[in-house]
């Protein structure tokens, strides 16, 4: 009868002594899946890689060696390394504006900022169209 009236060990967030993670194992013991790297990971991991120039004996990333050999080839005429070179570039270049584009930007400002100037040297009133653009634009 005293058997009855022992309080449970087990039960909600306490299982039975013989179904506890035994000290020392893991409760996982095949562990997480290994993932899986893709390919860009790949890659950059092994253009990040230091090499050893040959002929120079100087330390550069893969990526840079290759960049090098590529130039080499490029000057020398081989037309594949040519095409190669020119697809780089436009992949390099797409998300930064042509120096041409910027400088032609630069050039319209500086005509936009000193336009009322201009007027005023040719002894011209500023036009009201004129001056409204401006403001419009936030060039006064």
């Amino acid at each position: 009868m005293s058997d009855d009236l022992t309080p449970h060990t087990s039960g909600y967030m306490k299982p039975p002594k013989s179904k506890r993670f035994k000290k020392g194992k893991s409760g996982n013991p095949k562990g997480a899946p290994k993932t899986i790297d893709n390919p860009s990971s790949v890659i950059t991991k092994v253009l990040a890689r230091r090499v050893t120039i040959a002929r120079s004996g100087r330390r550069v990333t893969m990526l840079e060696a290759l960049t090098l050999k590529l130039r080499e080839l490029s000057v020398s005429g081989d037309p594949q390394a040519i095409k190669l070179v020119s697809a780089i570039q436009k992949i390099a270049t797409k998300d930064q504006p042509s120096l041409f584009a910027q400088q032609a930007a630069e050039a319209q400002f500086e005509y936009r900022r000193n336009r009322p100037k201009f007027y005023e040297k040719l002894g011209m009133e500023y036009p009201d169209h004129l001056k409204e653009d401006d403001k419009r634009d936030g060039y006064t």
